[in-house]
């Protein structure tokens, strides 16, 4: 039986506005609302869905709480997808927390501790990353599983993707950028990275559409940059496309930095919260802490650094996991996914699927 997943659909004719509006002014959670439509063998739904319709799903699956931020109370929609699941578990992929660095005292008021205990009587929470999971138990939720970032798992849906990323490019880097969204005060490091991209890059992912018109004067190479090299794109695969053309990604947005992978290019992730740090430290994915970024190296010497020997040896067994985790709690996996997966999973597995 299918699985219902509560999820937006974009339309191809929608004003850019609406397009990024649906989904939540970033084009980076396409990838994650792609991976878990090829993913899992799940319908989209809606809150509004006729009763009958919605009565057929015995596992529904939300990513509305990928962006947790202190203080944030259940909104409607959230509530409302409890109450249509009723006795039938609510998967939120994955809970993150969205805190500018790791705070043990980062608060989740009481109301919000009850609507995530309630779901958590029906299905281990899943969390992108440790801290967040640890942070939750100290509010007196205990099941919680960390499983990391669906987008990933999708990997072995795009063919040679991970050999790709084990191969080492001797020759000329082509590098694609990306960066995170940037406050009225830039730190002098944010400021470093955004000057280090004109001249060293030949394209640049935009998934918000706002960098640059917050950028002072002073920030004019990059702005000239910006209208040379900029994309965005509102369905994954011309992404995905677009990205076969470079051999190295860097910068500071996470899903930008994942889409290259799919194409087995490698990345570098520069962490600025604490919400990437737990990701590409639970994932092992090569990263430097923003504070650590050095404007005077070369790219070449970004690219070295970026080795996925650690990604790729424990990528087996995360799949593993996150397979499992899915069997256990009735998330059906898509046909196309399992068949893609078969060889990454211990043969115990295989046995008792």
């Amino acid at each position: 039986m299918k699985a219902g997943y509560f999820s937006k659909a974009l339309k191809p004719s929608d004003p850019i506005k609406k397009k990024l509006e649906e989904i939540g002014w970033n084009t980076g959670n396409l990838v994650f609302i792609n991976a878990i439509r090829r993913i899992f063998d799940c319908d989209r739904i809606s809150i509004h869905d006729d009763v009958k319709r919605l009565a057929q799903y015995r596992t529904f699956i939300t990513n509305d709480l990928i962006w947790l931020r202190e203080g944030d109370r259940p909104w409607d929609e959230l509530r409302a997808q409890l109450r249509v699941a009723g006795d039938c578990p609510l998967v939120p992929l994955s809970v993150g927390l969205q805190a500018p660095e790791f705070r043990s005292d980062f608060t989740i008021p009481p109301d919000m501790v009850n609507f995530l205990k309630a779901v958590a009587e029906r299905v281990p929470l899943p969390t992108r990353g440790t801290y967040t999971a640890e942070i939750l138990e100290r509010h007196g939720i205990k099941n919680v599983k960390v499983l990391g970032c669906p987008s990933l798992y999708q990997l072995p849906l795009y063919s040679g993707a991970l050999t790709g990323l084990a191969r080492n490019h001797d020759g000329h880097v082509s590098a694609i950028a990306n960066m995170s969204s940037v406050g009225a005060e830039m730190s002098d490091k944010e400021r470093d990275l955004l000057m280090y991209f004109p001249g060293r890059f030949t394209g640049f992912i935009d998934q918000t559409m706002d960098l640059e018109w917050k950028l002072s004067e002073d920030l004019a190479p990059v702005k000239a940059f910006l209208k040379q090299a900029s994309h965005t794109f509102f369905d994954l695969e011309s992404w995905v496309s677009h990205c076969a053309g470079y051999n190295f990604s860097m910068g500071a947005r996470f899903h930008g930095n994942v889409v290259p992978l799919l194409k087995g290019v490698r990345s570098l992730f520069i962490t600025v919260d604490s919400r990437t740090a737990e990701m590409v430290r639970f994932l092992k994915l090569p990263h430097i802490d923003i504070a650590d970024f050095d404007i005077d190296k070369d790219i070449r010497h970004y690219y070295e650094i970026s080795s996925y020997e650690g990604f790729i040896s424990n990528y087996g067994n995360m799949m593993n996991d996150f397979v499992n985790y899915a069997a256990e709690n009735d998330i059906p996996l898509s046909s196309d996914f399992e068949e893609a997966v078969k060889d990454l999973l211990p043969a115990s597995h295989e046995a008792t699927a």
